[in-house]
């Protein structure tokens, strides 16, 4: 099962409901999740975006693609995100 989530999550603009965008703890932006609206994606319609800039470096993160659900989607991004800031560490 997964666990919460980490990041904070939240609409991108009020008035349009399947788009939901992500910041870390210091508030900047990492990445977005919205509803496709795609009759040949019937099973993966939510795409998924980690763009953010790593932490103490000069670098973003580079990651995106598609997922069944809005749960799935968001952990992909907070997957992405963590193992690029993971990469940098190494």
């Amino acid at each position: 099962m997964p666990g919460p989530l980490r990041l904070k999550w939240s609409h991108t603009w009020p008035d349009k409901g399947a788009d939901f965008s992500c910041r870390d703890h210091d508030g900047n932006s990492v990445g977005r999740i919205y509803k496709m609206t795609s009759s040949t994606m019937d099973d993966y319609r939510w795409f998924w975006a980690a763009h953010g800039r790593l932490p103490g470096s000069s670098r973003s993160a580079n990651a995106h693609g598609h997922a069944p659900t809005k749960q799935a989607a968001a952990e992909a991004v907070e997957t992405a995100w963590f193992e690029a800031i993971g990469a940098l560490e190494r």
